[in-house]
């Protein structure tokens, strides 16, 4: 016989059911209003992603992802938070301006796990100067994948809220940039360690703290975009860049930037670690950057497990130097294998400490020219150690200077070569004459290069030279233009432009090579190549002056006058 479950049994059963946790199933909400409007307003919301459709509640769960906006509303919005929200993502597709923000001048806090900011998408930001949005990041993965063009902004402070240790946050965009005011690794708890990856940019402009009250966190950036910092870093853990196999990067914009100014943490081997093939930059030679000395002591910071590591790259950026010219007088003290040295940003670096710099001890490492100029004026050893040379940032790149670099030079992607110390301008590469010394034991090639050469009314006056002890290699020449520094020319006398010790040029084809003259007069230009040597020499030009090409249009003027009265 089926015995009957008793009353207090079923009583039972319910009483256990109802403890059980209610289970949050995720929703998609979509923002369907332009203007000002409130988060916790559900009219603001439908679940639909066309149009219409009010829901009457907005997202309230940590599962739920709110989008912005219905594909049929499109226009400035300004969401208000006049509570704390936790969300799962965030999803931006509004052409226009989006701006998340609090309701009043108190704050609020803002929870998610990811963000998107879709293709087409107008700018992103989250946060206010009066209206304070604050941001938490409640998991041990945060995501953000900027598709459009126009980045994500986090106006206030971002805190890494929730228990879990380790955080990694990711962004995904190439050239597209996440940008943070101020960033607190721990909210003064437990330590937390922050780990940054993905292809696209992070920016954090205001304060990075660790605020942890019971040790350090450390900082891992190992994504293939940049890590810029340009506010004051308090934070007290060990920085490593790259993993060994990304080409990762992190620019420091002020002294305060890198443990303020070795106030919160001595710039030491153990502060910080540079990988293989990523690059740790500085701004140089503006208000509150890194100065000459500074350089020099934070070069000569290499280990096996400290500093600049074997192939590691030390970036300079000069963008803001005064007068756009930074001089580097301390040495470079980079001493380990295959590292490097990259010029960054517009302005000039110069590399002139008296008896040259380290960089590599192996012929492996580099000086690259990414951007600006690179002016070598030391007297002895070599501006760029050991190192090869490329010189391939394009139209505004430029090699100049006096000095000597020792090896192989490389000068394409239509950048500049520029002999002598060029003082007629921040922008020009003309003004003194000279000889740089490149290539002393690795030889120099050119290929799709533009060369700047002041010279003087005689050929064996005081005129630009390229010496190279090593091998010339001339490839395609994107242009030759020679500024005259007397006002003329000395014509059928070879001036030499380039030395070598040795040559690879046979069968280059100097016929039709560009050629500009500044100065007021004008020359046939004939290129040849006696020895090794790379020779030119200037003939009287074969184009009428311009009052000749007056007198010719007049005749011609004349002619087709009298044809005309033949043929009335």
């Amino acid at each position: 016989m089926k015995k009957i479950p008793s009353l207090a049994h079923a009583a039972a059963v319910s009483a256990a059911i109802a403890l059980l946790p209610t289970l949050a199933y995720a929703t998609d909400y979509y923002w369907n209003t332009t203007g000002t409007g409130i988060w916790q307003t559900g009219a603001n919301w439908s679940t639909n992603p066309t149009s219409g459709g009010a829901t009457g509640v907005a997202p309230s769960s940590g599962a739920d992802s709110a989008f912005f906006n219905q594909s049929s509303v499109n226009g400035h919005v300004t969401v208000q938070f006049n509570d704390d929200a936790t969300i799962s993502a965030l999803n931006f597709s509004n052409t226009a301006t989006t701006v998340l923000q609090s309701e009043s001048a108190t704050p609020h806090l803002l929870t998610f796990i990811s963000a998107t900011v879709n293709s087409g998408a107008g700018a992103v930001t989250i946060g206010d100067a009066t209206n304070i949005l604050n941001v938490g990041f409640n998991q041990t993965t945060t995501t953000f994948n900027l598709e459009g063009n126009n980045g994500l902004t986090f106006a206030n402070t971002v805190t890494q809220t929730g228990s879990a240790s380790n955080v990694t946050l990711t962004a995904n965009g190439v050239g597209n940039t996440v940008t943070f005011g101020n960033y607190n690794i721990s909210n003064g708890g437990s330590v937390k360690n922050l780990t940054i990856n993905g292809t696209g940019n992070l920016s954090i402009s205001g304060t990075f703290a660790n605020n942890s009250a019971s040790g350090d966190s450390q900082v891992l950036y190992q994504g293939t975009g940049t890590l810029s910092i340009s506010g004051t870093s308090t934070y007290t853990g060990k920085t490593t860049i790259g993993s060994g196999a990304t080409a990762s990067k992190v620019q420091f914009a002020k002294q305060v930037s890198l443990y303020n100014n070795g106030s919160a943490l001595a710039w030491s081997t153990s502060a910080f670690r540079v990988n293989a093939g990523a690059t740790m930059a500085f701004n140089v030679g503006g208000t509150g950057e890194f100065t000459s000395a500074d350089i020099g002591t934070l070069s000569a910071l290499n280990s096996a497990t400290g500093g600049f590591t074997n192939g590691a790259i030390l970036g300079l950026d000069t963008t803001n130097a005064g007068g756009g010219v930074f001089t580097l007088s301390n040495a470079i003290g980079l001493n380990r294998a295959a590292q490097g040295l990259i010029k960054l940003g517009s302005g000039t670096l110069d590399l002139a400490a008296p008896a040259g710099n380290t960089i590599s001890t192996t012929t492996a490492g580099t000086t690259t020219v990414a951007a600006g100029k690179l002016r070598i004026s030391n007297t002895s050893g070599s501006a760029t150690g050991i190192t090869s040379v490329l010189v391939n940032g394009g139209a505004t790149t430029s090699l100049e200077g006096l000095g000597y670099s020792t090896g192989a030079l490389t000068v394409t992607n239509g950048s500049h070569i520029a002999p002598g110390l060029n003082t007629a301008g921040a922008n020009s590469n003309f003004g003194s004459a000279g000889t740089i010394h490149v290539g002393t034991t690795g030889g120099a090639t050119f290929s799709n290069a533009h060369f700047d050469f002041d010279l003087s009314n005689s050929a064996l006056g005081s005129n630009d030279l390229i010496s190279t002890g090593g091998a010339l290699s001339m490839g395609t020449v994107a242009s030759w233009t020679f500024n005259e520094l007397d006002g003329s020319l000395q014509t059928g006398v070879a001036y030499t432009l380039i030395y070598g010790a040795s040559s690879a040029n046979t069968g280059v084809d100097t016929v039709g090579w560009l050629t500009t003259f500044l100065g007021g007069q004008n020359y046939d230009a004939i290129y040849s190549f006696g020895g090794n040597d790379l020779l030119v020499t200037f003939a009287a030009s074969a184009v009428p002056e311009p009052s000749t090409f007056t007198i010719l249009a007049g005749l011609i003027a004349l002619g087709f006058a009298a044809t005309r009265r033949r043929h009335v």
